[in-house]
């Protein structure tokens, strides 16, 4: 598989990773064991991350085009049009997507994925 392909599996993955956490907050039935793909290990920590209007969505190099997906994706559930931004704003939490490092490490279909109440990365 090339390295283009597994980057394109990666955002993918991504995009949906978050949808699924995000419908996780609001909906409690819908929990880290419906996000595809399933997690490999989940470490559960304490606090919430608030989606909001003023929440953006920092994007790096081709994880662009999946945040233009996430915003369009998650605007008919919540009410509000998420803002992508380049760089991290200092007062606004904020939904983190890249692509970087050897995505082959972790799998086809890998990701990481870190949630505290300011940001998710």
């Amino acid at each position: 598989m090339s390295h283009t392909l597994s980057r394109v599996r990666m955002a993918k993955a991504m995009t949906f990773l978050v949808v699924f956490c995000w419908l996780g907050m609001v909906c409690p039935a819908v929990g880290a064991s419906h996000v595809i793909p399933a997690p490999a290990s989940i470490q559960q920590g304490e606090g919430d991350f608030l989606l909001t209007p003023e929440t953006r969505i920092v994007a790096h190099g081709p994880a662009w085009i999946e945040a233009a997906k996430l915003i369009d994706a998650l605007t008919p559930a919540t009410g509000f049009v998420l803002r992508a931004s380049a760089s991290r704003p200092a007062d606004a939490s904020t939904i983190e997507l890249s692509l970087k490092g050897d995505v082959t490490k972790l799998g086809e279909e890998g990701y990481t994925l870190e949630v505290t109440r300011e940001r998710v990365t």
